[in-house]
């Protein structure tokens, strides 16, 4: 006769996770969302134009920073929206040199999301670093983009970014990380500093 207790672990799923990202480079490029994008996943996207215009907003999403460097070079625009399957297969094509995005996937649906803090600059040789707090005791996560127009000198981030993507020689970088309610992260930072380059940095309370 069998007298010991049977004990089961569940582990549960982190609350959320880095899915994956795209990115595209130079004039005529498009990052595509793939079809392996769920409904209730998070996008976040960038996109840079040179020179003269703010990127067009794609259709859906909701516009964290857009900005225009002295009416004459590099425009940018961040965004981002909750996936759903019809998503798949549009594209992020507003910017004319560069297009990025970073799907986050939550594990469950969650209640509610908001952008929580946000740093962004876009400028010519000193954009430095630009930081974003941290939700006290709530699920969130940060994305972070980076790029230059003309050269690249050397970025930096804080070490609680995974940075992805890394494109020296295409000016292009992006980072994110991911943390539940019991994380003790305060703020997140990103930089870059070149010729006309853009450091942007959020984060999202979920």
């Amino acid at each position: 006769m069998l007298s010991d207790k049977l004990r089961v672990a569940l582990v549960e799923e982190p609350p959320i996770s880095y899915a994956f990202h795209a990115y595209g480079y130079g004039d005529g490029t498009s990052a595509t969302i793939p079809s392996t994008v769920n409904n209730g996943d998070i996008i976040v996207y960038s996109s840079v134009y040179y020179s003269n215009t703010i990127p067009a907003s794609p259709s859906g999403y909701t516009t964290i920073y857009s900005s225009l460097y002295l009416d004459a070079y590099q425009g940018v625009r961040v965004g981002w929206k909750v996936a759903t399957t019809a998503d798949r297969g549009t594209s992020i094509n507003g910017g004319n040199r560069d297009n990025s995005f970073i799907v986050i996937r939550p594990s469950r649906t969650p209640t509610g999301i908001a952008v929580h803090s946000s740093g962004a600059i876009v400028g010519n040789s000193s954009s430095g670093s630009q930081t974003a707090s941290a939700p006290a005791s709530t699920s969130h996560f940060a994305v972070g983009f980076s790029g230059s127009i003309v050269s690249y000198n050397s970025r930096s981030s804080s070490s609680n970014l995974t940075e992805i993507a890394p494109n020296a020689s295409n000016f292009a970088f992006l980072y994110h990380a991911e943390f539940d309610e019991t994380h003790s992260e305060t703020q997140y930072s990103v930089g870059l500093s070149g010729g006309f380059d853009y450091a942007f940095i959020a984060t999202f309370a979920i």
